[in-house]
């Protein structure tokens, strides 16, 4: 899945390290008697003739979506998902539609609309991290400090170490703690 939201380089000790490990992964299961039930391993035909053709095309316009995300056509991948979640609103893909177009909305400043996906996005996977993630910044535009600092905090709980996630979380509690102080010296 795609995430504009927090965007990851790829550096050389990485790549090898995930070499390495993708090696050893392949090494371990690529031997069948390693399956305790092998007959009940299902081939690959099988399990894709098993997706809807309403799923696989959702997930076709995921893809194109993301990568309207990638050439910052915004308006376009919020079309692309749109489209998934007409075929599928409740799939097992759906919290990712979701998702990705509140972070769309995000950089559209459509703050209200983001708030809104990333809480459909919730109400279908309460632990997707990336959907809390959305729902903070949303908040955290519409100065909802307090329900920024509260998504942040879900967010991770799901991914700890997301460094934007931290950021902003910072950035939300001393917009909350400010706030506070404003409105006591008012009240």
């Amino acid at each position: 899945e795609h995430d504009m939201a927090y965007p990851e380089g790829d550096d050389a000790s990485t790549t090898a390290n995930s070499t390495d490990a993708r090696k050893k992964y392949l090494e371990k299961f690529n031997h069948p008697e390693k399956f305790t039930n092998p007959e009940k391993l299902i081939s690959p035909e099988k399990f894709n003739s098993q997706i809807s053709p309403e799923q696989r095309d959702a997930d076709r316009f995921k893809g194109e979506g993301n990568r309207q995300m990638s050439n910052k056509e915004y308006d376009k991948a919020i079309r692309s998902y749109s489209r998934a979640l007409r075929l599928c609103p409740s799939g097992p893909n759906s919290h990712v539609y979701f998702s990705n177009r509140a972070a769309a909305m995000c950089y559209l400043e459509r703050y209200e609309e983001a708030e809104l996906d990333s809480e459909r996005s919730l109400a279908l996977m309460p632990e997707y991290g990336k959907a809390h993630a959305r729902l903070g910044l949303s908040r955290y535009f519409l100065k909802d400090y307090g329900g920024a600092v509260e998504a942040y905090e879900s967010a991770l709980l799901h991914d700890p170490n997301n460094a934007a996630s931290q950021s902003y979380l910072a950035k939300a509690k001393l917009k909350l703690d400010k706030s506070r102080r404003g409105s006591n010296r008012h009240g």
